[in-house]
C-alpha cells in the first residue's frame, strides 16, 4: 500500500507534467486564465502582447536599424560670429575700444578737406584750406574726451563715438594774400544722421587779415564753403567707421 507521501509525491507530479504538456500544447492551465496569458500564434503569451496586424506594418514602414556613415554623423558644431568672443556664448553686449584708429582716420579725413571760391563769388581765384586739426585727444589721456568703439548685442553693432575737434584753416586770396584762424567743431558724436551738419563754434581770424575780407571769410568758412566740406569729410568718415568694423 502506497504511503500518504507516495501518494502526495505522484500527484503533483503527475499535475506539473500535466501543466507542462499544456504549455507546450498551447494550452492553458488551470491557472493560467487568472494569470492574465493568452494563446497567440499557437503561443502562449501576456495577456497584454500585441501582435501588429498588417495595416499597422505598412503604416510604420521598415524599422530595421541602419548603419550610420561616417558622412552622415552630426558634427554638432556651431558657427561662431568673429565679432564676438567665444565666451560670450548668449551675444549679450560686447564693446570693443577702436578710439586710437579713429582719432587718426577722422584726422586724415579732416585735413583732406579744401574748398575753391565759385565763379561769382567776390573773390574766385580764392581758395581756403586744412592746415592742421588740434583738440583731437583720447579720454585715456589727460584733459581729452575723444572716444569710439563699436558694440555688439545680440547680432547688432552699435557704433559709438564722440569727440571735439578744431581746424585750422587758411585762405590764399586772389591778390595773393593769406589768411588764418580757426574754426571748432564740437559734440561730434554717434547720434549724427548723415547730411545733417556738425555744430561749430570759437570762430576766429588771425590779426592781420584785410578787413573788407570779413564778410568772404564768414560765407566760405565759417557759414559754408571750408566747413560745408569738412562735413562731408566727417560723414565719409563714419561711412569708413562702418566699413572697416
Amino acid at each position: 500500500v502506497p504511503s500518504p507521501a507516495s501518494t502526495t509525491t505522484a500527484s503533483t507530479t503527475s499535475s506539473v507534467g500535466n501543466s507542462e504538456t499544456a504549455v507546450a500544447k498551447g494550452d492553458f492551465s488551470k491557472s493560467d486564465h487568472v494569470k492574465g496569458y493568452k494563446i497567440v500564434n499557437g503561443k502562449k503569451t501576456s495577456f497584454f502582447h500585441h501582435e501588429m496586424t498588417e495595416a499597422e506594418k505598412k503604416l510604420i514602414g521598415d524599422i530595421t536599424p541602419k548603419r550610420l556613415e561616417p558622412t552622415q554623423t552630426p558634427t554638432g558644431t556651431v558657427s561662431q560670429d568673429k565679432d564676438v568672443s567665444v565666451w560670450n556664448k548668449a551675444g549679450t553686449w560686447e564693446e570693443k575700444d577702436v578710439t586710437n584708429w579713429a582719432l587718426e582716420s577722422v584726422k586724415g579725413k579732416i585735413m583732406e578737406a579744401s574748398y575753391q571760391l565759385p565763379e561769382g563769388s567776390p573773390d574766385p581765384k580764392a581758395s581756403v584750406k586744412v592746415l592742421d586739426v588740434s583738440k583731437l585727444v583720447s579720454s585715456k589721456s589727460a584733459g581729452g574726451s575723444a572716444h569710439a568703439s563699436v558694440a555688439k548685442v545680440r547680432g547688432k553693432k552699435k557704433y559709438i563715438f564722440e569727440f571735439t575737434f578744431c581746424i585750422h584753416w587758411e585762405i590764399t586770396l586772389g591778390t595773393g594774400d593769406k589768411c588764418k584762424g580757426k574754426l571748432t567743431f564740437y559734440d561730434v558724436d554717434g547720434s549724427h544722421e548723415i547730411g545733417e551738419g556738425y555744430d561749430v563754434s570759437e570762430y576766429t581770424v588771425e590779426d592781420g587779415a584785410p578787413a573788407d575780407t570779413r564778410h568772404l571769410l564768414e560765407r566760405f568758412v565759417k557759414n559754408g564753403g571750408l566747413r560745408s566740406e569738412v562735413e562731408t569729410k566727417l560723414d565719409e568718415w563714419i561711412g569708413l567707421f562702418r566699413e572697416t568694423y
